[in-house]
């Protein structure tokens, strides 16, 4: 089976018997369609797309369809060559939440005949969640909406719509999401398969708490039963409750700070415990982590820890004596205050706690790691223990590694979970971690390897499972890495290397006379397009031009132009900053390799060279990251000053730097106001005139929301009691003239 990713802005196709791999520059968004995978498609915004046979590495054909936009979503479907694009398209008809009606446009487009089958537009409540294909190549679109009864009464919920794009059938799913009390938070979902078929949400209807020992003579702690419910689509219909781990009231969140370990007294320093008998040690290294001690060890941290208990235990048990209603419908709403007990309706403190910790719980249960193959058991990360949930209700215990240990110094119990490479089946786990081969910062260095997680169910597990050390299986270094691991680690090394030769950029310079150095100038322009930027490597592009077996960097060829060069040089120069910055993206700062600007000594010249190239210099400077790049503010903008001195162009670029506000490299405001000239430049004005040139210059780019004034209630505050009169009258007119406008 084929596979196929981009990496680093290439496709890269994996899976051939040789063990090779297909690589190319990818120019769009890309993946595989059809029941064999074997067809590799690619398709930009602007509509262009591509198909190749994965087997021979040939382009089958080429089509140009409609601009796809960035919020389409790609569905390959996985029957047959073919792809369903949908997009959100909204009406101006609102609905009666005052939100704008939404469909759902979906086209189907055949990839063997690179033409759109059919195009269908469909509402949809919502449209802010999931879109996938469904195994029988159904469209299921997931999202929010409140509904509204005949009564006039509302309900928010979840939406589910499915779409066959071949009947042009519609039907739709909805779930009211019950809301925690006092909150904004929702029991929304947790969780879903690949394929759309099971959904799981938190249970507000079911969480339990039992009592138990782990041994004899061991204290007697209180377990909660952290529950979800399972919902298969479509439609939408409750399967099942599935209690995901047992968790004592310091594994559960303390959003209110009930523990305060640096309130404590210092716990007495933990004593070693008397060496295990060596029956249990064999026992222990004959079962693994079904051995007889499996929890993590026990530390000064665990101590203090263990004093926030008692007040967590109250908190959790009337959590617990609120929610837990198994006999409730599993779409009914949050229970009521009262529904917690007697204590809770009368302790706002203790009501206050419960609703935030509620939150907490519901808005990040566990971070998911992903799904078995077959869709029928999810592997989830819980504070960094390992669980396997099987979608029959069959889960395995908290599982961490004693290869990895537990973290230290944290607020809640958290093991080292092991880096993840792959989900097997019959719920298996391949873990590890990469090869470090040097020291790195406080790590030390290590060789890698790899083991594999077993995520068998056992039946009411309290305690987190420890696998040993020495019977975990482990695979030491590269060797014992999965096949899938070190080939995409040689395919990321090509890649890398494929990108870093790309980000060289060598322009052939034929000799050193104006004429060639003008032409060079025009070929470096010439091999500016839209996909310029995506040679960078860390915002890093190349750029030298050879001459004689030599290589002359980009920033000692435009400094090599002098004012002897300006009839050659300025109409080059205005040739190849135009086409610049016509096709580098905006707010995305390109460097040389000594981290000036790019091209950033060509725009320097043109300043010197040019009086009447400012306003292409500002061009330039839009694209600028206000915060990253210092060419700009700290070379080209004292480089226009002293090569232009103060007119009426300078004073409008002046102007424009104050409100674009390169605030990493002018700290304040009042370096441009004061230090470099601009406010003594407009004091010949009137303060009132002053303003209304800036109103009028930067204006209508503040109303389109490309600039801000934000920058001037903050030069007034730095300028303070120093501001002199004229300053405040010009400040007081801004903010005259601003009361009229839509952006403050």
């Amino acid at each position: 089976m084929f596979e196929t990713e981009i990496i680093g802005g290439h496709i890269v196709v994996t899976g051939y018997r040789d063990g090779s791999e297909w690589i190319f520059e990818a120019w769009g968004r890309a993946g595989t369609a059809g029941p064999d995978g074997a067809l590799l498609w690619q398709i930009s915004s602007e509509g262009k797309l591509a198909t190749y046979d994965i087997p021979t590495r040939a382009q089958l054909g080429e089509a140009q369809l409609g601009a796809v936009e960035s919020g389409a979503v790609i569905l390959p479907v996985a029957s047959r060559n073919a792809l369903h694009i949908v997009r959100k398209v909204e009406t101006d008809k609102l609905a009666r939440d005052g939100r704008k009606i939404v469909y759902a446009e979906v086209s189907t487009i055949d990839l063997d005949a690179l033409e759109i089958l059919n195009r269908g537009s469909y509402p949809i409540g919502g449209f802010d969640r999931d879109v996938m294909v469904m195994p029988d190549d159904a469209i299921l679109i997931t999202g929010e909406e409140v509904r509204y009864d005949a009564q006039g009464g509302s309900e928010h919920g979840a939406f589910f719509g499915r779409i066959d794009p071949a009947t042009r059938d519609f039907a739709d799913s909805f779930l009211p999401l019950a809301k925690i009390p006092a909150t904004y938070a929702r029991a929304r979902w947790a969780g879903h398969s690949p394929d759309g078929r099971w959904w799981l949400r938190f249970d507000h209807t079911h969480f339990p708490m039992v009592e138990r020992s782990r041994g004899p003579g061991q204290p007697v702690r209180t377990y909660y039963g952290l529950t979800f419910q399972l919902w298969s689509a479509f439609p939408l219909h409750f399967e099942r409750r599935i209690i995901l781990a047992w968790l004592k009231a310091e594994d559960l969140p303390d959003a209110t700070g009930i523990y305060r370990p640096w309130e404590l007294p210092q716990p007495a320093p933990a004593l070693s415990p008397p060496p295990a008998p060596r029956l249990a040690n064999t026992l222990v290294r004959a079962f693994g982590r079904k051995g007889l001690e499996t929890s993590p060890p026990a530390t000064g941290a665990d101590a203090a820890m263990l004093a926030s208990v008692p007040a967590r235990d109250r908190l959790w048990r009337s959590i617990s004596q609120g929610l837990h209603r198994p006999e409730r419908d599993p779409a009914s709403q949050f229970p009521d205050r009262e529904d917690f007990g007697a204590e809770v309706v009368t302790d706002d403190i203790l009501w206050s706690a419960i609703t935030k910790n509620l939150e907490d719980l519901v808005r990040r249960p566990f971070a998911s790691v992903g799904w078995q193959p077959d869709g029928e058991a999810m592997w989830v990360d819980m504070k960094g223990f390992l669980v396997c949930a099987g979608m029959d209700g069959h889960v395995s215990p908290r599982l961490w590694s004693e290869r990895f240990g537990m973290r230290t110094g944290m607020m809640a119990p958290f093991a080292n979970a092991p880096q993840i490479f792959g989900i097997c089946p019959s719920r298996r786990l391949d873990a590890g971690e990469l090869p470090r081969p040097e020291r790195l910062g406080s790590l030390e260095p290590r060789e890698g390897g790899a083991f594999v997680i077993d995520g068998s169910a056992v039946p009411e597990a309290y305690e987190p499972v420890r696998i040993p050390a020495y019977t975990d299986g482990w695979r030491p270094g590269t060797a014992g890495l999965p096949e899938s691991v070190v080939a995409k680690q040689h395919v990321e090394a090509v890649v890398m290397q494929l990108r870093e030769d790309r980000s060289i950029v060598r322009i052939r310079l034929d000799s050193l006379d104006e004429t060639a150095r003008a032409a060079a100038i025009l070929r470096l322009a010439g091999t500016l397009d839209a996909r310029f930027a995506s040679r960078a490597v860390d915002s890093t592009i190349d750029i030298g031009f050879t001459f004689a077996a030599e290589v002359i960097p980009e920033k000692a060829f435009f400094e090599a132009i002098g004012p002897a060069d300006r009839l050659w040089a300025v109409p080059a120069l205005r040739s190849l900053i135009d086409r610049f910055v016509t096709v580098a993206p905006r707010h995305q700062t390109l460097y040389q390799p000594n981290d000036d600007g790019l091209l950033g000594q060509a725009v320097l010249k043109l300043v010197q060279l040019d009086a009447g190239a400012l306003p292409l210099v500002r061009r330039y400077g839009e694209l600028m990251d206000g915060g990253h790049e210092h060419y700009f503010p700290n070379e080209i903008v004292p480089g226009v000053l002293e090569a232009r001195g103060w007119n009426e162009a300078t004073m409008d670029f002046m102007l424009w730097v104050l409100i674009f506000n390169f605030y990493n490299s002018f700290e304040v405001p009042t370096i441009v106001w004061r230090d470099l000239g601009l406010a003594e430049a407009l004091r010949p004005m009137a303060p009132e005139a002053a303003a209304g040139r800036l109103v009028q210059l930067l204006g209508p780019e503040v109303e389109a929301g490309e600039l801000s004034w934000a920058v001037l209630p903050y030069l007034i505050r730095c300028l303070g009691d120093d501001a002199n009169a004229w300053e405040i009258r010009f400040f007081a007119e801004m903010e005259r003239l601003r009361e009229g406008s839509t952006t403050k």
